[in-house]
């Protein structure tokens, strides 16, 4: 089969995968509030943004975990949105999936993101935190481009094309995202216009103002939502509360987080460095390449600084200078002079990767919903006989032989989710009990 043919078939067989991985995920930590029936999402929003979670993201999130195949539709357009905006920001345009040559740099572009992060499936198949996190990092991505579009490369086509209302709405949506990157995207865009503005002596294209604003805009909606005072008293610490101490042992966190769960990234970005020593001489690179790759580890490290302030981290919170950090990798090596043959050879290693990865993916996810649908039919059978129910098996979502593997897939096994102390809930044992109208919940 000629490389394009096969491009084509890996794709629609990639794209397969990520349906059917979505729609077999099993319901998981903050899903299972989704177990009751469907509300009105513009209400549930409302109620998220005074009392619960603020975030823009939320929203989307209501709207699709309740109806599978709402999650499956939801999960190809976060999938191929965010690898569409990986690939802008390379080539500086979109890939038409029309042709094979595109579809391969696409493919080979996915293949090394999903190599060199360790928790991809969370990311992209547990609704939480693709609707709150991935689906808004597509908005993020796009802001970079526009960025490196016009203070990098000096063009404007791209920027000319967004009708302004259009930008204001992807604005204020951006604003509203998160707590952690807008305020970079704002950081950025005010430094790179007053230079503009200094060396140029005129104001950038109005667009890159308006844009800017707008964010500003949607973060202090965001920033000002009751929700958010609500959740500093429950962890007792305010928005301006930081101690140094807590800073900086979160900061080593964070950087525990990077070397656990992402060492093959750490040691790409070393091996990588090295490369670029010996071979820069041969490479030819010019000052956009050096000025993009320092764009983007300024986005990626002030937003860790940021970050660092949060009293709470997770994977998902350092998602976005991940994804800069392998863009930067992937922008160095595609400037790499390969020959011919060992491209072909790439080509094949990333469309076997690829095809390995979204079969485990499918096989784990299948048996996680098997096991998911397992308990709760137990659940259903042993109520029957009284609303004190004792499961002789709980949640178990990984596949034994995968071992670490599993959380290239899964966020958690789910085996915390049901203690075996009646007088105790957990907070999915509270969820669980409220939808099948339960006295009490435990395991043997």
């Amino acid at each position: 089969m000629k490389t394009g043919k096969l491009a084509f078939f890996i794709f629609f067989i990639v794209n397969l995968a990520v349906a059917l991985s979505c729609y077999f995920y099993p319901v998981t930590r903050d899903e299972f509030y989704y177990l009751d029936g469907y509300f009105n999402p513009f209400i549930e929003y409302y109620n998220s943004y005074f009392h619960i979670n603020p975030r823009l993201g939320q929203f989307f999130t209501n709207v699709v975990s309740r109806v599978p195949v709402l999650e499956v539709m939801f999960g190809l357009l976060v999938f191929n949105g965010f690898f569409a905006a990986i690939y802008l920001n390379l080539f500086q345009r979109f890939p038409n999936f029309r042709s094979s040559s595109d579809v391969c740099r696409y493919l080979i572009s996915a293949a090394f993101f999903i190599f060199l992060i360790n928790y991809f499936g969370e990311m992209f198949f547990y609704t939480p935190f693709s609707g709150n996190y991935t689906f808004t990092h597509i908005f993020y991505l796009f802001f970079v481009f526009l960025y490196t579009e016009y203070y990098v490369f000096k063009q404007d086509d791209f920027l000319k094309r967004i009708p302004p209302v259009l930008l204001v709405l992807f604005g204020i949506m951006t604003g509203m995202f998160n707590e952690h990157v807008p305020p970079v995207l704002l950081l950025m865009s005010f430094l790179a216009a007053g230079y503009y503005t200094f060396s140029n002596r005129k104001l950038p294209h109005t667009k890159l103002i308006v844009f800017p604003v707008s964010i500003f805009i949607g973060y202090l909606i965001l920033f000002f939502a009751p929700a958010n005072r609500i959740k500093e008293k429950s962890v007792g610490r305010f928005t301006f509360d930081i101690v140094f101490q807590d800073y900086l042992l979160n900061f080593s966190k964070i950087l525990k987080h990077y070397f656990y769960y992402n060492q093959e990234l750490m040691i790409t970005v070393v091996l990588s460095a090295v490369l670029f020593i010996i071979l820069r001489k041969k490479m030819h690179l010019d000052k956009r390449f050096f000025l993009s790759i320092a764009i983007y580890f300024s986005f990626a490290s002030i937003t860790l600084f940021i970050v660092a302030i949060s009293p709470l981290l997770g994977t998902r919170l350092l998602f976005f200078s991940t994804s800069l950090i392998i863009l930067s990798l992937l922008m160095f090596f595609k400037e790499l002079q390969i020959p011919v043959r060992w491209q072909k050879l790439f080509f094949g290693g990333s469309f076997v990767f690829l095809l390995v990865y979204f079969c485990i993916s499918v096989f784990a996810t299948f048996n996680a919903r098997e096991n998911y649908e397992n308990v709760t039919s137990e659940i259903l059978e042993k109520k029957r006989t009284g609303d004190d129910v004792k499961l002789k098996n709980s949640f178990n979502y990984f596949t034994p032989f995968l071992g670490n593997q599993n959380r290239r897939f899964f966020l958690e096994n789910g085996m915390e989710y049901i203690d075996r102390d009646p007088s105790t809930d957990t907070s999915v044992e509270l969820k669980v009990k409220h939808h099948y109208q339960l006295k009490s919940l435990m395991t043997e």
